[in-house]
């Protein structure tokens, strides 16, 4: 039978009245045998067992060492971040040196702004050369884009523009990052893309109601097409507005929004009733 008690292993073995008990401790090996008519120790035999197969449950290995130390200077590291080291447990020549390591450090810092203060930016022959092709460029002004102006306004509610200006910023900033390219160009292309070209509508003539379609302008299919991109948006799991604008522009750029059904659907309806069409 064997029996496990701290590090040690112990081995009872029973022969008639007398029990043979070996135990195992960091590579020895003891047995001692106790007789049941004398309780005394009656015989004990050491013996060395060899240092090649030692327990492996006993001994920690290489990696577990040096995951502790890796554990050890985490936690070192995270209480010299957040000032836990009490500074009554330092020794005096730990204050001192630590208190030297500070000045020492200011002191440099102090050097380098006042250092930077007296030089003078010069710049390289590239930089030059680009300052000089770019002298001819206008710069673009700000937010004066007919479309995205016209997008800004169909989010803005309460007249609160800048918030709708700046979830329309974030959103095409996302779109660029994950696309890199032009997003406003991006935006114009879902537009394009997404808009229907008609719309059907129902005239009712006397008893009669007549269904057919009707062409849309350029600021009518960009509306539609927006309220669809915005209608996506709202089944996305993000709990920010401009994540999920961003992702369902990101979907209609690559053709997999829920507003091609919607267009196509519309087209159809359309050609349904084409044979209603008035013209002048």
């Amino acid at each position: 039978m064997l029996a496990r008690v701290g590090r040690q292993t112990l081995k009872l073995k029973y022969t008639g009245p007398c029990a043979h008990i070996t135990r195992v401790h960091q590579g020895t090996t003891m047995t001692r045998l106790f007789s049941s008519s004398c309780p005394s120790l009656q015989q004990t035999q050491t013996t060395d067992q060899s240092p090649s197969a030692p327990l492996k449950q006993d001994l920690p290995s290489e990696k577990d060492q040096e995951l502790d130390e890796w554990f050890a200077a985490i936690k070192r590291l995270e209480q010299e971040y957040n000032n836990e080291i009490n500074i009554d447990e330092l020794s005096k020549e730990e204050r001192m040196t630590s208190t030297l390591i500070r000045r020492s450090q200011e002191k440099d810092l102090i050097e380098d702004l006042a250092s930077s203060k007296d030089k003078k930016f010069i710049p390289t022959e590239e930089q030059v050369k680009q300052w000089s092709q770019l002298q001819g460029v206008p710069i673009p002004e700000r937010h004066q884009d007919p479309v995205l102006q016209h997008v800004i306004n169909m989010i803005m509610h309460h007249g609160k523009r800048q918030k709708a200006t700046t979830i329309v910023s974030q959103a095409l900033y996302i779109v660029f990052l994950e696309l890199r390219q032009d997003p406003v160009q991006v935006l114009k292309h879902c537009l394009d893309v997404l808009a229907p070209l008609v719309v059907v509508k129902t005239h009712k003539g006397g008893n009669k109601a007549v269904s057919f379609p009707v062409p849309l302008s350029k600021k009518q299919r960009d509306r539609k097409a927006w309220m669809w991109i915005v209608e996506g948006s709202g089944k996305r799991p993000s709990k920010k507005f401009s994540i999920r604008l961003a992702e369902e522009i990101i979907a209609a750029y690559k053709g997999t929004s829920t507003g091609f059904d919607k267009r196509d659907a519309m087209h159809k309806a359309a050609i349904l009733n084409r044979s209603y069409i008035v013209l002048k």
